[in-house]
């Protein structure tokens, strides 16, 4: 690579005759940009013509292409997978709405800022209280000690429960409504966590009736169509099991029971339910005096039943998160 120091080293002082003036002028002006170039992106290769040398060849080469673009044939479309912070997910068109087909597992904002990490179910406590936002893995009841493990392991029948690396990987986080809620916004570029109606006309795609959506804290909610079982799936992970199979599954978002977590830290339902956070933060629950939190709307899955719970749920909740594409 050349080397922009070198270039001003080798031209700091004029040189009297016309010819050398020119010369030195040349790199001035030319190359030494060129090789700033070349140290801001290392792969960049000013070398144009491959002779070894950085000379007025290669500057001649290159001014054919002055002002073009390399047009790129790579279009991203609905079902291509995208990577972001690190991880790669799965896309699938559902109706108009395409969605993601795994449960997010980013510790970082959109723009790069760190989501306060949660170890343990007193540091969520603090954070929800604090209106923090944070994320955990799915850790055995309030801490990965050897009993809250043996348990946990009992519970869900995943023996990896307790390994918080093979849990991030195939759970995903869990985050606490703050996260969603923050204008440094959670999904990436062009994506956004669903609003609770995104969620309704994805459960009437899915057969829910229009009278069923307002319902709260029932399991009846599209249990008639099967509505829970059809964004489940049919492919279960290996370490759980559905007795249910739905006729067609083209419309699933492949859920997998992945649990979820309560304000005070403990998680439970790993195995069996997931719960998914809505953007939406006006929900009201109809049982102020048990719930007289602020709360937002989630939806519960459980691979036991076929409808689909809405609840209104405490900001300090625990939930996973599927991020939808913007409208075009």
């Amino acid at each position: 690579m050349v080397s922009a120091h070198k270039v001003f080293l080798a031209t700091a002082y004029p040189p009297p005759d016309l010819v050398s003036t020119m010369k030195y002028l040349f790199a001035v002006f030319l190359l030494a940009p060129i090789a700033l170039l070349a140290q801001e992106n290392p792969s960049y290769d000013p070398d144009y013509n491959g002779d070894g040398c950085y000379s007025v060849t290669d500057i001649l080469g290159l001014l054919p292409l002055f002002g073009s673009c390399v047009e790129d044939d790579t279009t991203w479309a609905c079902g291509d997978s995208i990577s972001y912070w690190g991880s790669t997910y799965a896309t699938g068109m559902i109706g108009d709405q395409c969605w993601f087909k795994d449960n997010l597992k980013t510790t970082r904002y959109t723009d790069g800022s760190p989501i306060h990490p949660s170890s343990n179910y007193g540091a969520w406590n603090t954070a929800g209280i604090d209106s923090i936002g944070a994320y955990s893995v799915y850790y055995a009841g309030l801490a990965q000690d050897s009993v809250s493990c043996s348990n946990g392991q009992f519970q869900s029948g995943i023996t990896e429960i307790c390994d918080s690396t093979w849990v991030a990987e195939y759970f995903g986080y869990l985050y606490n409504w703050h996260v969603i809620n923050s204008p440094l916004s959670l999904c990436p570029s062009s994506w956004h966590v669903p609003s609770d109606e995104e969620w309704i006309n994805y459960e009437l795609l899915l057969g829910m009736s229009i009278s069923e959506t307002d319902s709260v804290m029932t399991w009846s909610r599209g249990a008639a169509d099967s509505v829970g079982f059809n964004m489940f799936g049919n492919t279960a992970p290996e370490w759980a099991t559905y007795a249910f199979q739905v006729a067609d599954d083209s419309n699933s978002i492949s859920c997998t029971p992945s649990g979820l977590m309560l304000k005070n830290g403990y998680s439970l339902g790993a195995g069996s339910t997931i719960t998914y956070w809505s953007s939406s933060g006006n929900a009201t629950s109809p049982y102020p005096e048990v719930n007289p939190f602020p709360n937002a709307w989630m939806r519960q899955l459980d691979k036991n039943q076929p409808g689909v719970w809405r609840t209104a749920a405490p900001l300090g909740h625990g939930g996973y998160v599927r991020c939808l594409r913007d409208a075009e």
